[in-house]
């Protein structure tokens, strides 16, 4: 389905995940959708099958076009339970009051309800900020270690490449050579 994040890809998924429940093959133990992906866990004595499965759902080119519903949710952003605000005004070099404006004025799509009951995975905030199309993050820990800058990283929609300090480095040095929107995040610790 691609990397972007946006309504038609999501669409996309969730009808292809609704049709592969529907049709209930014997060999697919579970699917599940995310954003722009579709996981199917299945027999791998079928694999040839799923992958005849996946190439006739990409030549699908029409998707579930449901009516969306608006809803209007009231939000609170006081201080206390905006734990997470300082590290907003850093990524987009706004100013809280400025985030809160944006964020109330906007209409944003849910993707999905999450994991713990009624979670709604909301999408597709209007920052018109240059973000970049990767963010490469480098610590002395390297794969799998998850501090803070990390997982508040991992909101912003942004892919992440973990690795280690020196490869961090490199592989920045290599992709901004190339003309490429990288950001490189080093925690020393």
């Amino acid at each position: 389905y691609g990397e972007d994040i946006n309504i038609i890809t999501n669409k996309k998924v969730i009808s292809h995940f609704k049709y592969l429940i529907k049709m209930k093959f014997e060999y697919i133990f579970n699917v599940v959708p995310s954003f722009n992906k579709l996981l199917i866990v299945f027999d791998a004595n079928f694999k040839e099958d799923v992958e005849n499965l996946i190439q006739k759902l990409k030549l699908i080119d029409e998707y579930d076009k449901t009516n969306s519903i608006q809803h209007l949710i009231s939000i609170c952003y006081d201080e206390e339970y905006a734990l997470d605000y300082k590290n907003v005004e850093n990524a987009f070099s706004i100013d809280f009051d400025e985030f809160i404006n944006l964020h109330s004025s906007s209409i944003l799509n849910v993707f999905m309800i999450g994991f713990m009951p009624g979670l709604p995975f909301l999408g597709l905030l209007n920052i018109n900020q240059s973000l970049p199309e990767l963010i490469i993050y480098g610590s002395l820990k390297g794969l799998g270690y998850e501090s803070d800058t990390l997982k508040f990283l991992k909101t912003l929609n942004i892919p992440i490449e973990q690795m280690q300090i020196g490869p961090a480095c490199r592989t920045w040095s290599v992709l901004i050579g190339d003309g490429r929107s990288i950001a490189a995040i080093i925690e020393p610790a």
